[in-house]
């Protein structure tokens, strides 16, 4: 097994790497989409391993939280450089109009929103929207407009991960998959996540620490 003080080191000249590659990447992130949809990728996972690093031991069933993030903006990044990268950058850049239409939509007048800010709101994020129509709105098999659902045209993480890995060896390994899987109850409070952080026996009582190696998890303090 790796020591702690390896995983450690290793998090920390990571972070180093990374600051130095922002500022390498910083003058030239805007000269094609999927430059800077890779800084901004760069920049969410620099963020992600410095908050990992500072949570400690204590909190390393946190930290899984965190490391499911990285490695989803991993397995997209990896699916949008693959194939038709200035594209599938450009669709995940501009679908933001999208996705904040629908939450607002969801969302409809309440207490946190007088409703001619609503009304307001919905304008402006249709109006984008509109803006974007060229790349997210299609003819469905009924012959009426629709609009996309996601930015990836595979909108599964796991076909787009095994798209990628397939193009790479000819075969799927399920590895980051299943720890993606893994991690995501902790995300998603599911079932797991309360024999996760619970003792076994009676009375009720939580666990001091669901982690059996709690110092795998970034290196921890």
């Amino acid at each position: 097994m790796v020591a702690v003080h390896t995983i450690r080191s290793y998090l920390h000249r990571s972070i180093t790497l990374a600051e130095r590659l922002e500022a390498i990447a910083s003058p030239k992130g805007t000269q094609r989409k999927s430059t800077l949809v890779g800084f901004g990728f760069l920049v969410r996972n620099r963020r992600l391993a410095q908050a990992i690093s500072q949570l400690g031991s204590r909190h390393s069933y946190e930290k899984r939280i965190l490391i499911r993030t990285m490695v989803e903006i991993h397995i997209n990044y990896a699916w949008i450089r693959f194939k038709n990268r200035e594209f599938r950058a450009n669709r995940f850049i501009k679908f933001g109009p999208l996705q904040q239409l629908r939450i607002l939509e969801d969302l409809e007048p309440s207490g946190l929103m007088y409703r001619d800010d609503y009304c307001a709101k919905l304008k402006e994020f249709r109006r984008k929207r509109a803006k974007v129509r060229h790349l997210f709105r299609n003819v469905n098999n009924r012959g009426k407009l629709k609009w996309d659902r996601t930015w990836a045209s595979v909108a599964s993480l796991e076909s787009r991960l095994e798209e990628v890995l397939k193009s790479q060896t000819g075969k799927y390994d399920s590895f980051l998959y299943a720890l993606y899987r893994w991690f995501s109850s902790a995300v998603h409070g599911g079932p797991t996540s309360l024999d996760d952080v619970l003792e076994p026996d009676r009375p009720l009582r939580a666990k001091l620490q669901p982690e059996s190696i709690p110092a795998l998890h970034g290196g921890g303090r």
